[in-house]
């Protein structure tokens, strides 16, 4: 019963999906929001600074803060029942040749900037974008090492692919993790990310799974820091999988990430 309301929950919220797969498909344009040229003036301490508002034309035209107008996804929690089994995978650290040829690049290039997106989907698989409390959330396409983007440089090889790739930002302030829905199982899955905060090194958690705070099919942390520290969170599991969950580690002790920009999303559908 359980894992039919999951299976309906997923759709439900992210629709239907072509059944081709082609490498390095682009993402298209879903569900965009403008988003003004003044919000991408440089702050001198931050990589981006989040003041910008999102307006939905026609519904809200004095605009407001990251208020979309996709539902709740109401995710289940696992069987209460039962301790989920935790299953081997595999970490992958650097996007050497082996991982770019197993994997299918979710391309963002040609995805308008500076606009906001809650979905994307290429020709194989669609994405959705909710944060922890699974409410809907907009992630911003910048352009990288750019004064009206990302303004620090992202990284080095082999620790990345690329020094200076598009990215996709997302405000942290309000909510510490994204939570990624995949509207088809994959076995592989990862992304570039580094922190918005540009004064200290800073800890990422990426679990994949089927339920909420589920980590059976795999777990990795990472460290980063901006700039020229990007680092690639990429996991191979054993089972497949449909939830991928990022967590920004912040305590009194260490500092937040205050905002997280993620880039070179690479995936595996489950056969």
């Amino acid at each position: 019963m359980k894992t039919t309301l999951f299976r309906s929950c997923v759709f439900i919220a992210l629709g239907t999906m072509f059944f081709s797969c082609a490498k390095d498909d682009a993402a298209v344009l879903e569900s965009a929001t403008n988003v003004s040229s003044q919000a991408l003036n440089e702050a001198e301490q931050f990589a981006w600074f989040p003041t910008y508002k999102e307006v939905d034309p026609g519904k809200d035209a004095s605009g407001s803060l990251n208020t979309p107008t996709e539902p709740r996804l109401n995710f289940p929690y696992g069987p209460d029942d039962e301790i989920p089994k935790r299953y081997p995978f595999k970490v992958i650290d650097k996007p050497d040749l082996g991982y770019v040829n197993e994997t299918c690049l979710f391309d963002i290039a040609d995805l308008e900037r500076n606009k906001s997106y809650h979905k994307l989907q290429n020709g194989s698989l669609r994405i959705g974008f909710f944060d922890d409390g699974f409410e809907p959330i907009r992630l911003i396409k910048l352009p990288s090492s750019s004064e009206s983007g990302w303004n620090a440089h992202w990284g080095t090889t082999p620790a990345v692919e690329q020094e200076k790739p598009d990215v996709l930002y997302y405000n942290t302030w309000n909510s510490r993790s994204i939570i990624i829905y995949l509207s088809k199982p994959c076995t592989e899955f990862g992304f570039e990310i580094a922190p918005n905060n540009k004064r200290s090194t800073h800890s990422f958690i990426v679990d994949v799974g089927d339920w909420l705070n589920d980590d059976s099919k795999g777990t990795v942390s990472v460290e980063t820091k901006t700039p020229s520290g990007a680092a690639l969170a990429a996991i191979k599991a054993t089972k497949p999988f449909r939830m991928v969950r990022i967590w920004s580690i912040g305590s009194p002790t260490l500092p937040l990430a205050e905002g997280m920009a993620i880039s070179n999303i690479r995936y595996t559908l489950a056969k």
